[in-house]
């Protein structure tokens, strides 16, 4: 793997940490009302 393609998989790995925490504020905010 070149330097390009692991800055890459880190860019999808960091993404897709913001969607799983949105989602989980989301589920929270539905649970609590």
């Amino acid at each position: 793997m070149d330097e390009e393609e692991e800055e890459v998989v880190v860019n999808q790995m960091e993404e897709f940490q913001k969607l799983k925490l949105i989602q989980l504020k989301t589920i929270m905010k539905k649970i609590k009302k």
